[in-house]
């Protein structure tokens, strides 16, 4: 079965927000799926198309799986005209709640904060890369296989795979000029996802010499110097100094920032 997308409303942002608070205060109660369908808290969104969930169809493995699943079923429309569609995005986080938050064997859920949830009308890049809904389908529509990376764990995801961003994505995701360069991202790609296991490789998650972590700030400093959104994945890859070497980067003579 599938169902028709709608958007919320203001007034039905409002509900939803009252029911995250709710839950957080200790109150359980069922998903308000009504919000989704009521004209009095959601509109009509066109040109009409429909989506699906479990049990309608096999719940999503992974936040790869889900943004694939949303690129495809929103193919139709430039990421431009939808990118910061609140309403569409608060209304498909809300519908597919149960997913991204379950609850566990006490019927308790584990709420994180609004933002993961809910797109706030005014941009704020921070907030809108937390969007557990907007986030595996923006990176999948940007670098499609390379955006593994930055969606899939680098252990088994646990009974709720939608429900945490990766420690890749939280440390290049922070940074809005890496999300949205596909030669970083690549790169990224290269050297810390094992394509034998289909997750990232042992100890990309870390902090240290070489890790996601320190690309981010190797790559600020090297955007002082060097046009990176002009270079291939190889360039930016030559470009790295010695310490990430240990994940197939290639030797550098640039100084270490």
């Amino acid at each position: 079965m599938t169902d028709t997308v709608r958007v919320l409303n203001e007034f039905g942002i409002g509900r939803f927000r009252a029911y995250l608070a709710a839950l957080r205060a200790g109150v359980p109660s069922d998903t308000p799926s009504g919000l989704l369908t009521e004209p009095t808290t959601s509109d009509p969104f066109h040109p009409a198309i429909t989506v699906a969930r479990a049990p309608a169809r096999a719940r999503f493995t992974d936040r790869y799986e889900f943004g694939t699943y949303l690129k495809d079923r929103f193919a139709a429309y430039a990421p431009a005209a939808i990118s910061m569609d609140h309403r569409l995005w608060s209304w498909l986080a809300l519908y597919y709640f149960d997913e991204l938050c379950p609850a566990d064997g006490g019927g308790k859920r584990y709420v994180v904060a609004d933002e993961a949830y809910i797109l706030d009308k005014a941009f704020r890049y921070e907030g809108y890369y937390r969007h557990l809904v907007r986030t595996p389908w923006l990176v999948v529509s940007q670098h499609d296989a390379k955006s593994r990376v930055l969606l899939i764990p680098a252990s088994a995801p646990g009974p709720s795979p939608l429900s945490k961003r990766g420690e890749i994505i939280e440390q290049l995701a922070a940074r809005q000029r890496i999300l949205g360069n596909p030669a970083i991202v690549a790169g990224a790609y290269s050297m810390y996802f094992d394509e034998t296991t289909g997750r990232p490789k042992r100890g990309s998650g870390g902090s240290g010499p070489g890790s996601p972590r320190r690309l981010g700030l190797v790559v600020q400093q090297l955007e002082m110097t060097y046009d990176l959104a002009a270079c291939s994945a190889d360039q930016v890859l030559e470009l790295l100094p010695r310490e990430f070497q240990r994940w197939g980067a290639k030797l550098t003579t640039q100084p270490q920032p």
